[in-house]
């Protein structure tokens, strides 16, 4: 794991039973939901992922880099994601506490934002990240998506056909 850029394998001793455990120490996270005008539709972001070595469709979210406060990255991934920037969202909410993502094998924390578009009518300004090659994907009828398994993969596979991104 040496040569991991955003990875670190650690080992520590359980405190009563003295058995060896793994973990990984990893830098801490942000994501942020970022909902249409009348927070009717979620906007995701479709990008390829190596875990499923497949594209997902996902909210905004990204690593906090060093030296920066998790409000700065929920921004930062904001604008690098999806174009929008902190000038043309309002209601922006976040939870002030991070939570642990996977306890059991990760020290990262995960900060949890959201915000709604001003307007409908606001053009994203492309500011892609290091040829992250991310496209929005508009989520719409979001009580199908809570719904069923069936509904969530309906409702992604319909995001990606309505939008041309897919």
């Amino acid at each position: 794991m040496e040569n991991f850029r955003f990875l670190k394998g650690a080992k520590m001793i359980h405190p009563t039973t003295g058995i060896t455990l793994e973990y990984l120490d990893k830098s801490h996270a942000v994501c942020f939901v970022l909902f249409n005008e009348t927070k009717e539709k979620v906007i995701l972001v479709k990008q390829f992922r190596p875990g499923p070595k497949d594209y997902t469709l996902e909210v905004v979210a990204g690593l906090i880099d060093a030296g920066e406060d998790p409000k700065t990255a929920a921004f930062r991934e904001l604008r690098e994601e999806t174009g929008y920037t902190e000038e043309d969202i309002t209601d922006f909410e976040e939870l002030k506490k991070g939570l642990f993502v996977s306890p059991g094998y990760t020290t990262e924390n995960l900060f949890f934002f959201s915000a709604r578009l001003k307007s409908d009518s606001i053009k994203p300004k492309r500011d892609a990240d290091y040829g992250q090659a991310a496209s929005r994907c508009i989520l719409d009828n979001l009580g199908l998506l809570f719904a069923t398994a069936e509904g969530y993969i309906f409702i992604c596979s319909r995001a990606i056909h309505d939008t041309g991104q897919g």
